[in-house]
């Protein structure tokens, strides 16, 4: 859940916004499951009870259970040929299955990073819709607050009662290599939250010359 969930006093009816945010959230990330679900079943993997990966053994046509049965049908044909030739398995022909075993390898290689790269695409617009959630809770709150101080609804000289996201720390860091439209990187400028709000309900006081209610 996300921590945005500050009472702007006088002004609930951004909580219509903030659930449309949160339900579009539900179902990214839903549609997400679903794509991890998809891949893993594709490449023949499954996760354990404590969530660890490991491959699936009730799994005859995952791209990883097929690579090996193609592997092995290459090395039987191999070894099946160097045995009609009469020459047995060293020498030269012991290269070929060296060389064989080499090529193998790098087909293995090759799928476990395809797979891994696309675990991490996944995790990573998992962040993304996180990070996309948090930006639309806090755009939120801050017209909240306009309106708010617009109506007189609350003191924009007086911050009790409302609370600041994430205790005093900051506003929700994008996610890792994304950076935020206007503002750099959010991670590396704390309090961000807490900052834009002052500076808003000041112009506010400022305009109104500072008057309480």
């Amino acid at each position: 859940m996300s921590t945005y969930e500050t009472n702007i006093p006088g002004a609930p009816g951004y909580e219509q916004a903030n659930l449309l945010a949160r339900r579009a959230y539900d179902n990214a990330m839903a549609r997400l499951q679903q794509r991890r679900s998809q891949s893993m079943l594709h490449y023949g993997y499954t996760r354990d009870a404590q969530g660890n990966l490991g491959v699936d053994p009730n799994n005859e046509y995952g791209a990883y259970q097929q690579m090996l049965r193609g592997e092995n049908q290459q090395s039987h044909r191999l070894d099946r040929a160097q045995r009609a030739s009469g020459w047995g398995g060293g020498g030269y022909l012991g290269a070929q299955m060296d060389e064989l075993q080499h090529q193998q390898g790098g087909e293995q290689a090759q799928l476990g990073e395809a797979f891994t790269n696309e675990l991490a695409g996944i995790s990573q617009q998992e962040q993304e819709a996180a990070y996309g959630r948090d930006q639309a809770l806090f755009q939120n709150e801050q017209e909240a607050t306009q309106r708010a101080i617009a109506n007189d609804q609350f003191n924009p000289a007086n911050y009790d009662g409302i609370d600041v996201p994430y205790g005093e720390e900051q506003a929700p860091a994008p996610p890792a290599g994304q950076r935020a439209g206007g503002h750099g990187h959010l991670r590396d400028m704390p309090n961000i939250h807490q900052r834009n709000k002052t500076r808003l309900l000041r112009r506010a006081a400022s305009r109104r010359g500072g008057r309480r209610r």
